[in-house]
């Protein structure tokens, strides 16, 4: 991830507790939204859900 950071930003920059995974009890990231360095990235928020067995993101 180190090396995609360097060529894209992160939607969830700001957001260091933006967990994924488990569903159940988030405790990893496994899920970004990545863009080129001149998007300007707007709100990015983690969906609460169970359907899967990691959490869904939006931006």
């Amino acid at each position: 991830m180190k090396q995609l950071f360097t060529a894209f930003s992160d939607a969830f920059f700001d957001q260091p507790t933006a967990f994924t995974n488990p569903s159940l009890l988030p405790s990893k990231r496994i899920s970004y939204i990545l863009t080129d360095h001149n998007w300007e990235l707007g709100d990015a928020q983690v969906i609460p859900s169970l359907a899967s067995t990691h959490l869904p993101i939006v931006s």
